[in-house]
């Protein structure tokens, strides 16, 4: 059976606001989203995605796409 893995919101924000692509957290946001590693959502813990990367000050620090 393949590993499942719960990613804290502290570790997606982490990865997406850092400027350095070898740092863990942007490995493992990496893998989530090339589809390395099986992570599991619950309804409460994407609410809790949700309302972390709606926050203003995260908005007004991450970089422009």
């Amino acid at each position: 059976m393949p590993s499942l893995y719960i990613i804290d919101t502290n570790v997606l924000v982490a990865g997406l606001i850092s400027s350095n692509p070898a740092s863990p957290p942007v490995r493992i946001l990496d893998a989530m989203l090339n589809g390395e590693i099986i992570y599991v959502l619950s309804p409460d813990l994407l609410a809790e995605y949700r309302a972390v990367l709606l926050r203003a000050e995260l908005s007004e620090t991450s970089p422009a796409i």
